[in-house]
């Protein structure tokens, strides 16, 4: 495996708005060598081998939020990859843009509840014939729980793909659709 080299030359600004609100952009120019993409195997699409690219990219980034005190908050962040220079046609199975919506609120002093939703658009990947496609946009709903009993101990609950989606993150892999995990979390 080959170490991936990532330099970044950015402009970065954050503040904010009154008591209640917070913002943050971010400017990128980006130069990645031997950067990891995966790719299936065009036979029966089931194993991925690794291709190393170098690519530069621009990137814009940017998030707003909106809190009150402990009890809840809002917020929306986007990120846009505009890759070139690669050495491949696409920069395969990186998403050009991702948008991430959440909604967190703590109806008591230790339970904390959020809601989110991920969507990426622009992956590249290549077909059973070798021929770069587009994938569908990646849409996921989620919702999360976590109750603390002590500052160390929790118990959490995730509940992901609400909308049961057959999406493919990766070209050939379906997700499994709705999903739910929890269990207890110990920190040291």
């Amino acid at each position: 495996v080959i170490q991936t080299k990532r330099d970044e030359v950015f402009a970065h600004v954050q503040g904010s708005l009154g008591k209640f609100y917070s913002y943050q952009a971010r400017v990128s120019w980006w130069n990645y060598m031997d950067l990891p993409t995966f790719l299936n195997d065009t036979g029966d699409q089931k194993a991925f081998y690794l291709r190393y690219q170098n690519v530069n990219a621009l990137s814009f980034q940017a998030s707003l939020r909106y809190h009150v005190a402990n009890k809840w908050s809002t917020g929306i962040s986007g990120e846009y990859y505009s890759f070139y220079r690669s050495t491949d046609q696409h920069v395969w199975h990186e998403p050009a843009t991702r948008f991430k919506w959440d909604v967190m609120v703590s109806p008591i002093p230790k339970l904390d509840v959020s809601a989110n939703m991920y969507l990426l658009t622009g992956i590249h990947a290549l077909d059973a014939t070798s021929s770069a496609v587009t994938l569908d946009p990646v849409v996921d709903l989620g919702v999360n729980a976590e109750y603390r009993f002590i500052p160390r101990l929790s118990a959490f609950l995730q509940l992901s793909n609400l909308l049961n989606s057959k999406y493919q993150r990766w070209q050939g892999y379906q997700v499994y659709g709705f999903n739910i995990y929890g269990g207890l979390r110990l920190k040291f």
